[in-house]
């Protein structure tokens, strides 16, 4: 919906601001979990009597690091489940247990890693 929302909107509208005016237009933004332009966007919509699209917030650095941490841990888990295969095709019973502690490992690591709070 985004890529289809971005080619819809195609105008651009300019307009200065003093860099304290800019900073708080900033920082008001980031309080909602919008950038500046979508901020704008919505505020100009509403002052007009139109009511905005859906605006997506924006990603968290947190949010950013946390899907970087799962999917090096998806990574992982599927090197762990070709190691797993390989150990199975060749029955070396220590081979498997290594693989499963390896997988319930790299599983109890993904769920402590879900459940951080970004507050936390």
């Amino acid at each position: 919906m985004a890529g289809t929302e971005t080619r819809r909107l195609t105008r651009t509208t300019t307009f200065r601001l003093s860099d304290d005016e800019a900073e708080a237009l900033r920082a008001a933004a980031e309080a909602r979990g919008l950038g500046p332009s979508a901020f704008v966007r919505v505020l100009v919509l509403q002052g007009i009597g139109h009511k905005p699209s859906r605006t997506r917030a924006r990603r968290t650095e947190f949010a950013k690091s946390l899907q970087a941490v799962l999917g090096e841990l998806g990574r992982i888990g599927s090197n762990v489940n070709q190691i797993a295969k390989v150990a199975n095709a060749t029955r070396d019973p220590a081979a498997i247990i290594a693989a499963h502690s390896l997988s319930g490992q790299v599983e109890d690591l993904a769920r402590r890693v879900l459940s951080l709070r970004e507050d936390s």
